[in-house]
Parts: C-alpha cells; sequence; structure tokens
C-alpha cells in the first residue's frame, strides 16, 4: 500500500505511516521472519555471540583499558596482527591505502559502568593517510539500540600507534555498549581507555 515519510526540519525525528510490522517478515499477518533467521546459521551464530560478548566493567575512579580486537566485531572489521601492537593485534577494515572508501564495519563493546559521569575515550590508533584516518563513535544502550547520533572521530594521520583523545562522553550507570564503526577504511584501532573525568548527578 501506500507509504508515507514525515521529517521535521532538523530531521531529528522521523515518522512513518503505516508503521513497519515488528517482525523482519509477516505472512497473512503472522510474524514469520524471526523463525526463520532463528533456523539460519549465520545468525545463530552472530545470537550466540553478542549472548556470550565480553563485559568490561567501567570503574569508576581509574582509566579501564579495552583490547579493540575484544569487541564484537561486525564486516567488515577484522582483527589483524602487528608485533608492534598491544598484544600483537588490532582491527580494521582492510581497504587500499589514500583512498576513499568504507563498508560498514564496527566493533561494539559491552559496558558495565559502575557510576554514571564524564569519561574521555581515548584509543591507541595508526592512521596511514588523511583519507584513511577517521571512525563514528556511538553509545548504545544494552540491547545496542543508538541513544546518540553517531559522532566523528578524526584523530588526523599518524604513520605509528599513538594514543588519540575522543569525548568527553557521558556514560549511564550500568549496562551499555560503546560502537567504534568504520568511516574509512584503513583506519586501525589498537586499543580503548576510559579515563573518568567528572560525575554527574
Amino acid at each position: 500500500g501506500p507509504l508515507a515519510v514525515a521529517a521535521n526540519a532538523d530531521f531529528s525525528r522521523v515518522s512513518l505511516h503505516p508503521l513497519p510490522p515488528a517482525d523482519p517478515l509477516e505472512l497473512d499477518g503472522e510474524p514469520i521472519g524471526r523463525q526463520i533467521l532463528a533456523q539460519a546459521p549465520l545468525f545463530a551464530a552472530l545470537r550466540d555471540e553478542i549472548l556470550n560478548a565480553r563485559v568490561f566493567t567501567v570503574a569508576p575512579a581509574a582509566p579501564t583499558e579495552i583490547e579493540a580486537e575484544a569487541g564484537v566485531l561486525r564486516p567488515a572489521f577484522v582483527r589483524a596482527d602487528d608485533p608492534l601492537a598491544s598484544g600483537g593485534t588490532y582491527v580494521w577494515s582492510p581497504g587500499e591505502v589514500d583512498r576513499d572508501g568504507g563498508a560498514g564495519g564496527q566493533a561494539s563493546y559491552h559496558l558495565d559502568v559502575a557510576r554514571a559521569g564524564t569519561y574521555r575515550i581515548e584509543g591507541r590508533v595508526l592512521l596511514p593517510t588523511p583519507k584513511d584516518d577517521s571512525f563514528w563513535v556511538t553509545l548504545a544502550d544494552a540491547q545496542g539500540q543508538a541513544t546518540a547520533a553517531p559522532a566523528l572521530w578524526s584523530p588526523e594521520a599518524l604513520a605509528e600507534w599513538t594514543w588519540r583523545e575522543f569525548g568527553p562522553l557521558d556514560l549511564p550507570a550500568g549496562r551499555s555498549q560503546l560502537i567504534i564503526a568504520e568511516r574509512e577504511d584503513g583506519s586501525k584501532l589498537d586499543c580503548l581507555r576510559l579515563v573518568p573525568l567528572l560525575e554527574t548527578p
């Protein structure tokens, strides 16, 4: 049937009419999509990976360091080896050097924040050229639903592994996810560090 899309002037809210079905696929009004997807090996493996994802406890008074490869990776992010990286491994989305490109890879980190507050995000990165030097950073709830629009993190080109800051970022108490997504392929991420700054009420 007809579909209408309406947005306000600043595009912060979009409404769809009619509303999309809650299930990814319906037949005669009955939801069948989730049943079908649950039987697919790829989705079963993905579900198991998410359910078994490591949870990182974010300390309220000391930096919390996370190896980039310890997150849940989505294509086109992959693990790669480098003896100069922490633990010898980093994550990236392979691509041609000094060429624009990106395929939507991401790494999500399941957090358990002991105390709500403002945290500075630091990353140990290697960014070979100005066309391979940026990521998107998103904070999401425990289910992975974004709670804010993705923010650009562009530390500029770095020829060797270097710590660079992003933030500050307000983290709520309890479970949430920090998502680092590919903006330009070729950008490499080795470690993350969450440094508490100011406590929020």
